[in-house]
């Protein structure tokens, strides 16, 4: 169990089991059971998009092409490219 909740809920009984009587959430309660439910966030990407703009050059009316960004090469997905090389420190861990 985590030591901290983001959002306790408190389950009160609602009836006595011995003499039927309703019970009120404002008596004085103890706990006696603590059970965790752990969801995780949605995950959401965070795109970066590089552009190469091209301009035409006030002097000699050139198109001139950016440079490649070196951004640009190999994979797209930044860090999450590398956790492959995790695995072979991470055994069982499949990805």
């Amino acid at each position: 169990m985590s030591e901290e909740a983001d959002r306790i809920v408190d389950h009160y009984p609602d009836q006595c089991p011995n003499c039927l009587a309703a019970l009120s959430s404002d008596l004085a309660a103890e706990v006696v059971g603590a059970y965790d439910r752990i969801d995780l966030p949605a995950i959401s990407p965070f795109i970066e998009r590089r552009q190469r703009l091209a301009v035409r050059c006030p002097a000699c009316d050139a198109r001139v092409l950016a440079v490649v960004p070196e951004a640009a090469s190999g994979s797209p997905f930044g860090a999450c490219a590398r956790l492959g090389d995790l695995s072979e420190d991470l055994p069982g861990l499949l990805l």
